[in-house]
């Protein structure tokens, strides 16, 4: 945690300044006009050379090489645990918001997850 956002809001639940916590929420959004995970590609790389292509797919679906989907592999289901957002960016609020409550059992997680973006012409 990177400031004191998180303790101090445990410490509002602990001292029961907000009564009996029924339900947390947490959401993460990113905005921006690129979209998501737009990694530099490094013309460099170079399966066989500098990188062992088929070991870094694993177990995922065998492809022929892919510099996108190498070095933006977050925008991919097969290498991203099916969401995204939930895999990598979820974790982090979620496990925040379990400290902060307390939560032992009897929660009952939900999540959504979906990619939106504008048109041009918003922008």
């Amino acid at each position: 945690m990177s400031d004191n956002s998180y303790e101090t809001a445990a410490g509002y639940v602990r001292e029961g300044a907000l009564g009996k916590v029924v339900q947390a929420q947490i959401d993460y959004s990113r905005n921006s006009t690129d979209g998501m995970w737009m990694y530099d590609i490094d013309a460099d790389a170079r399966p066989g050379v500098n990188l062992d292509w088929k070991a870094w797919l694993g177990p995922a679906p065998a492809r022929a090489w892919d510099p996108e989907r190498y070095f933006r592999w977050r925008r991919y289901w097969d290498y991203s645990a099916a969401s995204p957002p939930t895999c990598s960016f979820i974790a982090s609020p979620a496990s925040s918001r379990r400290w902060i409550s307390r939560f032992r059992s009897g929660a009952s997680p939900r999540a959504a997850t979906g990619f939106f973006r504008r048109s041009p012409r918003h922008f």
